[in-house]
């Protein structure tokens, strides 16, 4: 079933290749506003012209939880980022960027407070306005909010602990 999905995403890839045969870097990444859709966030993000950077503010999805014994915790996160784009080819752009993730509401067993994240970030456009992303956290530090005074360590550095797709709708 991979294998299938594989073959028609990259079919689709150079079907848009082929229909924008005629364009040219500039014209495929045009810059502007922006709206960024991954698995449980939404971003409203910008686009320098020709993508040479982008910076936005990622949010998650409310989350609510009514457990077995009773208890209940709700929480979301606001993360603002910022990445540097290079061009790879005139479809493809690469680039380095940073994630702070701030956490908001109860959430119960989970302690995180923020999350500051590195990540890289691999985007094709298909045409001028829509983009397909793909990216890798190599290192995530995550502060907990803990007693200071417990045995337990008050944060975690996580090595290639995460990463997202996306689609991405330029304006």
């Amino acid at each position: 079933m991979k294998l299938k999905h594989t073959i028609a995403l990259s079919a689709a890839m150079i079907a848009s290749a082929s229909a924008f045969a005629g364009e040219t870097y500039e014209s495929l990444h045009p810059g502007g506003y922006a709206i960024q859709i991954g698995p449980g966030w939404v971003a409203p993000a910008y686009y320098a012209k020709n993508n040479q950077y982008t910076v936005g503010l990622e949010v998650a999805t409310q989350q609510f939880v009514d457990n077995t014994d009773g208890s209940e915790y709700n929480n979301t996160s606001l993360g603002p980022f910022a990445r540097y784009n290079f061009p790879l080819t005139k479809n493809t752009t690469i680039g380095p960027g940073l994630q702070y993730i701030q956490y908001y509401g109860n959430v119960d067993t989970r302690t995180y407070e923020y999350v500051v994240s590195q990540y890289v970030s691999l985007e094709y456009a298909g045409s001028p306005n829509i983009l397909i992303g793909a990216s890798l956290q190599p290192i995530n530090y995550y502060q907990f909010n803990r007693d200071a005074t417990s045995a337990t360590k008050n944060y975690q550095i996580s090595v290639l602990n995460g990463g997202s797709l996306q689609i991405t709708y330029v304006f």
